[in-house]
């Protein structure tokens, strides 16, 4: 029974993991999107899309980020000014994660995607991208997967979390919806050498945050797990 879930669970990740690409894929056609890719998309509760994309400029190689809002028949609603322009010396692509809690309000995260110099960066906006409010936090991180979905508690208080730091995790969070963030440190008390192999990040909407991590050594043999737990929204970790 375990393994007939577990092959469940497996074909309904590839089933919404080819979705999702056919979903960017048709948008990337519908737009004539010749010299630009959808890093990101967010379907809304009232089925409005917001889309992710990165234009790259073929003369100075540098990427030009927008979002594009469509309806739920596909009509265009807005498109946004360019959020920034990076140099990508390491060829791209680079990666982005969004998170809006309306059309008009939200965040990008956007990162080098295994190239350290470009920036590493959350971009809020709140009026549907005519103006954006950045935050650089630092350099790239060299694989995407050691950042986490966007967590959002409501429509102030979001956060993700970060490993770049091999023994303490860090947590970002906003309570303003994006505007300024802080950081919280994961000090774990396992002392031999380690990696974190695998973090997950649980919330409620009444601010509870769990933080579970799996620690390797260098020969990447599992040597402990721990919890890290939180009651008020992140403020404090125990």
């Amino acid at each position: 029974m375990k393994n007939l879930i577990t092959f469940i669970l497996c074909l309904m990740t590839i089933n919404a993991v080819a979705q999702t690409n056919d979903i960017k894929r048709a948008f990337e056609i519908k737009n004539n999107l010749l010299e630009a890719t959808v890093l990101a998309y967010q379907e809304l509760p009232n089925k409005d899309r917001v889309f992710l994309c990165a234009h790259i400029d073929t003369l100075s190689y540098r990427y030009n980020y927008y979002v594009q809002c469509e309806n739920s028949k596909g009509e265009l609603i807005y498109k946004s000014n360019f959020t920034n322009r990076i140099n990508t010396p390491c060829g791209g692509p680079l990666g982005g994660l969004i998170d809006f809690a309306t059309t008009q309000k939200g965040i990008i995260i956007l990162f080098g995607g295994g190239c350290y110099s470009v920036p590493f960066s959350v971009n809020s906006t709140s009026d549907g991208g005519n103006t954006w409010k950045q935050n650089n936090l630092g350099h790239s991180p060299f694989l995407p997967q050691i950042i986490s979905p966007i967590r959002r508690l409501n429509e102030n208080v979001i956060l993700f979390y970060y490993n770049h730091i091999r023994e303490n995790p860090q947590i970002y969070i906003t309570y303003d919806g994006g505007t300024t963030w802080e950081i919280k440190t994961l000090n774990t008390t396992i002392k031999e050498p380690i990696n974190i192999g695998i973090m997950k990040i649980n919330c409620t909407k009444k601010g509870k945050i769990t933080v579970s991590c799996k620690y390797t050594n260098n020969e990447n043999k599992d040597i402990g797990t721990q919890k890290f737990i939180s009651k008020d929204f992140g403020k404090t970790f125990k």
